[in-house]
């Protein structure tokens, strides 16, 4: 057998590249990248590493209120977040001034995966440590607040 040193060999793949040759490395490296990218399952996984057990207060916002009335439940909002985050009982506060559906059990909306938390609320939650209220967030339907009350590895499997 013919041993060339690695320069020729260098060369000689240089070679087959430009001809052509090299298809099928290009392939191999493509391939090579591909299956180091996350994958939509592997991202889904990711996210379903934690559960979350939240907690939900809204102050609603009717469609079509006026600038005066939208200022007052702002302020409303303002002094809930304030008591909450100053340390009353946010079972409370909630099952006393939640608009929310879930205000009849304190606001409690139970664990959750991130994927099953509202849109609007991820983000927040996964950033947030436990025992943490979160600042208002407010969209059409009015003014949330959302309490971390606990987060654990996902048990879903």
């Amino acid at each position: 057998m013919l041993k060339l040193p690695y320069y020729c060999c260098f060369s000689l793949l240089l070679l087959l590249g430009a001809c052509g040759g090299g298809e099928a490395v290009k392939e191999e490296t493509t391939s090579t990248q591909s299956s180091t990218t996350a994958t939509p399952e592997t991202a889904t996984t990711q996210q379903e590493t934690y559960e979350y057990h939240i907690f939900h207060i809204l102050i609603a916002t009717p469609r079509g209120i006026s600038a005066a009335d939208s200022a007052s439940l702002q302020e409303q909002a303002d002094r809930v977040l304030k008591m909450v985050k100053g340390g009353e009982n946010f079972q409370g506060v909630a099952a006393t001034v939640s608009s929310g559906s879930s205000a009849e059990t304190g606001g409690d909306l139970g664990w959750r995966t991130a994927r099953e938390i509202p849109s609007l609320f991820t983000d927040t939650v996964k950033t947030m440590q436990v025992g943490d209220v979160s600042d208002l967030i407010r969209n059409e339907s009015g003014f949330h607040i959302i309490k971390l009350a606990d987060k654990r590895p996902s048990q879903r499997k």
